[in-house]
């Protein structure tokens, strides 16, 4: 199965060059993490986001990994503040701002 001149083989998957054009577009999980992430809908968004770049080829692999490491780390902070946050006097935890 050969590379046709777009860069995509005829079982329809992203080949590298395919994707490399589409590196330099912006990706929608960037334009939503500059945004912030503050909240689960937010971090699903951003996630979900991700998926679909990495599928459309507008982010590599590689990225995504990094991506996927640095999101571990950041519920682990989230798990950490829940665990072993001082609790005020009404029992709303203090977390970190």
């Amino acid at each position: 199965m050969g590379k046709g001149k777009s860069g995509n083989s005829k079982s329809g998957t992203i080949t590298k060059e395919s994707s490399a054009n589409n590196q330099g577009s912006q990706s929608v999980t960037s334009s939503l993490a500059k945004k912030g992430i503050k909240t689960s809908s937010d971090f699903a968004a951003v996630m979900s986001a991700m998926i679909s770049d990495v599928l459309e080829g507008r982010i590599s692999t590689q990225t995504a990994n990094a991506v996927c490491n640095t999101a571990g780390k950041l519920l682990k902070v989230v798990e950490m503040q829940h665990k072993y946050a001082p609790l005020t006097r009404n029992g709303v935890l203090q977390l970190l701002a």
